[in-house]
């Protein structure tokens, strides 16, 4: 099994399992793309196969265009800190802090065919790595 895994700690990333880290692997790209939601940066999107994506979340729609449509409506104020990101096979999950119209831990998992992404699920939910819980933490 190829497994690639990158956790960051204190800003510095650190690969824990196989794999190498640098521009095209499929962390890098997941990173990017999450990244762009902050930088507005358009080239990640380029990753992503617009004849095939399919967006799994029912409050976005797929394509590039419902992209494009959903990253004009957030904050420019939005922050996106990748914390943990794993890749197995044809599969890459991050989870990350957001904050846009408030703090969020989010996990997202896309699936890559062909070196793009094809499919997106995510879920989010309020607080931070540094919301008190007494039974556990999100991140």
């Amino acid at each position: 099994m190829d497994v690639e895994c990158v956790v960051a700690v204190d800003g510095h990333d650190w690969i824990r399992v196989g794999g190498r880290l640098g521009p095209g692997t499929k962390l890098e790209i997941v990173r990017e793309l999450l990244k762009s939601l902050e930088t507005k940066d358009p080239k990640p999107a380029r990753y992503i196969n617009s004849r095939k994506y399919i967006q799994h979340n029912l409050g976005v729609g797929d394509g590039p265009e419902a992209g494009k449509e959903l990253i004009s409506q957030l904050p420019d104020t939005i922050k996106v800190n990748t914390v943990r990101i794993f890749a197995d096979g044809d599969f890459v999950a991050a989870q990350s802090e957001y904050d846009f119209f408030g703090p969020k831990v989010g996990f997202d998992v896309f699936r890559f065919e062909g070196g793009e992404i094809v499919e997106r699920w995510d879920n989010y939910a309020k607080g931070s790595r540094n919301s008190a819980s007494s039974k556990s933490s999100q991140l």
